[in-house]
């Protein structure tokens, strides 16, 4: 069987080509009914099948009087489950069928999650696509994250098929970011599922282990911001000529980077934002006198919001003060506290391969000076397990939640009478609605704590945040 895409000799049988993964696949011209390529008349009606499927539609050349071609960077997602000819042997069709429905719901989920596309359902195999047809910078981002879940998520569901007696499930997620040759005007709103940038993604996938997620060095220099990476090395991959360097994404990286002093290293200095540099440091020195300071920064994206908070605390490095940092996403818009999750993370010192006791008993040490139930709240917003005699366990939620954020509140203020604080929250336009309340809250005493907090965000109208009415706002423009 010849495929209509990429033109490869597929054997006979085959549903899929196993180059390209376009669908043999032949359908009635009567009822719309897909038969496989043996088959001679349509199952479901009878009618007779075309004897080869219809070729692969790509965009026209404008000057032939066709469709507009236009390039696009896209995001490629490919996943697939893992030895699954020998897992659909051990189970009847049926279960088989129900199994991969819910993997495939897994994957819609997390898809939908990060304003994605499925693209194609290759029966265990599944391709998605971020950034089309409306992109943004952050689409490779968005694909990793959805790798991630979707890896999570097949986790979470082979806890559940083998409680009912089925096998482990595992995963295998590769993503590509490349340049994409697209029709604005094509009916379905789909970029092509075949070429160099497609095949890369099912690539990639074949080098990751059971259960985790490989990119390339495309989408590599796009993330590497936001993910903990491990370098694969140089791979050689089937129908590429030279290796391609591949990464595996163990994790999101907990901090904020764009805050760090590391940033700064090789950047060119710091022009034209002087004025707003003595802002701050005029508004760190009253802090440091116990008069706190509450400062938003505003600005469109690529201002340089981010480089004005990384050379202001490299301003700091010689003063003794903490420094406290995380950042909002529109990827976790709806994970209640997540920047101030991951800024109780660093503080804690929590890192990668720690016990559960090694955790809990560094987040004690953090919280000694903290008094009622600050341990079991805090412990729960980090997930770490509750104990059986937690009291904090019988609360209504709307009441654990006000704890939470009293006890955040506490540590907080525990935190600053220590020593001088810098706390950084960046994005606040992307924050959900929790961090923005203990927001409000913790701006309410800061004033009067040695304190200076700094709020980065871009000037959306539909913000609930006021930053007048908790001190001042540095507008930032060209």
């Amino acid at each position: 069987m010849l495929c209509p895409a990429c033109q490869h000799e597929n054997p006979a049988g085959h549903r899929f080509c196993t180059r390209c993964g376009v669908s043999l696949t032949l359908q009635c011209g009567a009822c719309g009914s897909r038969g496989v390529p043996e088959d001679l008349f349509c199952s479901h009606c009878g009618e007779r099948l075309p004897t080869e499927p219809p070729a692969a539609s790509m965009p026209e050349d404008s000057e032939s009087g066709g469709f507009t071609a236009e390039l696009r960077q896209i995001s490629f997602l490919f996943a697939d489950l893992v030895d699954s000819t020998e897992y659909a042997s051990a189970l009847d069709p049926e279960d088989w069928r129900e199994v991969v429905r819910r993997y495939h719901s897994v994957c819609a989920s997390e898809t939908d999650r990060f304003d994605g596309h499925v693209a194609q359902y290759m029966g265990d195999g599944v391709l998605i696509y971020f950034g089309y047809p409306t992109g943004s910078e952050r689409d490779a981002e968005a694909a990793v994250r959805a790798a991630l879940g979707i890896v999570a998520g097949v986790s979470t569901l082979s806890h559940h098929l083998e409680a009912e007696g089925h096998p482990r499930l595992l995963v295998r997620v590769g993503v590509h970011t490349g340049t994409v040759v697209t029709d604005p005007g094509s009916a379905n709103r789909k970029p092509p599922a075949v070429g160099d940038t497609v095949n890369l993604a099912s690539r990639f996938e074949r080098l990751a282990e059971p259960n985790t997620v490989v990119i390339s060095s495309a989408t590599h220099d796009l993330v590497h911001e936001y993910f903990l990476l491990d370098d694969l090395g140089a791979r050689t991959v089937k129908g590429i000529s030279d290796p391609v360097r591949a990464w595996r994404v163990t994790g999101e990286r907990p901090t904020n980077r764009r805050s760090s002093l590391e940033s700064l290293n090789g950047s060119p200095p710091m022009v034209g934002r002087e004025k707003e540099l003595a802002s701050l440091l005029e508004s760190w020195k009253d802090a440091r006198g116990g008069k706190g300071r509450v400062v938003t920064l505003t600005g469109e994206a690529g201002l340089g919001k981010s480089r004005l908070v990384t050379e202001f605390r490299s301003r700091l490095s010689r003063e003794s003060h903490d420094w406290l940092a995380g950042s909002c996403s529109p990827f976790r818009r709806n994970s209640a506290l997540s920047p101030l999750i991951d800024l109780l993370r660093e503080a804690v010192g929590w890192g990668d391969g720690q016990t559960q006791a090694e955790r809990t008993q560094k987040l004690a040490e953090q919280l000694t000076r903290v008094s009622g139930d600050a341990m079991p709240l805090l412990g729960g917003l980090l997930g770490l397990a509750p104990r059986d005699d937690d009291p904090t366990l019988a609360l209504p939620p709307e009441k654990r939640r006000i704890a939470t954020l009293t006890a955040l509140s506490a540590w907080l203020h525990d935190r600053a009478s220590e020593k001088p604080i810098v706390v950084v929250i960046e994005d606040l336009h992307w924050a959900d609605p929790s961090t923005l309340e203990f927001l409000e809250q913790t701006a309410d005493w800061a004033t009067r704590a040695p304190m200076l907090m700094i709020l980065t965000r871009r000037p959306t109208s539909d913000s609930a945040w006021r930053p007048g009415e908790y001190g001042s706002t540095l507008e930032l423009h060209h």
